[in-house]
C-alpha cells in the first residue's frame, strides 16, 4: 500500500491484487482509494474503487461500494471471475461500447436542449 500517481489524481491507498488477472497477457487489477473524492470522509471512510485492466480493450473502473478492504478484494475477485467467464464464452466485459455510449449521451443532450428550444419556437405567434 502506498501512494501511486502525482497531481490530483493520487490514490490515497493503493494495492495491487497480483493473485488475480482477467488473462495471462492483462495487468494486475489494483483497488484503490482517491484523494480528490469524498474529501469530506477520512481516508479510511472512503469508498474503495477498482481498476481492471483488459487486453485489447479499455479497462474497467468501478466503485467497490465499501469502506471494508477485506470486503472490497472479496468483490473484486468475483468482479474478475465474471469478466473472465464473458470473455470466455466470446461476450464483451465492457456493457455497451463507447460510441453507443456517447450516441445515446449527444441524443439525449438534443432532446433537452432542442426540445426547450422547439417548444419556445412553437409558443411564438407568427409576426
Amino acid at each position: 500500500m502506498g501512494n501511486r500517481g502525482d497531481g490530483k489524481n493520487t490514490y490515497a491507498l493503493y494495492e495491487e491484487l497480483k493473485h488475480l488477472r482477467v488473462s495471462p497477457d492483462a495487468e494486475t487489477p489494483y483497488i484503490y482509494k482517491r484523494l480528490d473524492v469524498q474529501k469530506n470522509l477520512s481516508v479510511e471512510d472512503r469508498t474503495w474503487q477498482i481498476r481492471i485492466p483488459i487486453p485489447k480493450s479499455r479497462s474497467i473502473r468501478k466503485s467497490l461500494r465499501t469502506s471494508d478492504k477485506s470486503f472490497a478484494v472479496m468483490k473484486a475477485e468475483e468482479m474478475v471471475i465474471e469478466i473472465k467467464v464473458q470473455l470466455k464464452q466470446g461476450g464483451s466485459a465492457l456493457p455497451f461500447p463507447v460510441e453507443d455510449l456517447v450516441a445515446k449521451f449527444l441524443v439525449e443532450k438534443a432532446h433537452r436542449i432542442r426540445g426547450e428550444f422547439l417548444v419556445a419556437k412553437k409558443n411564438e405567434e407568427p409576426v
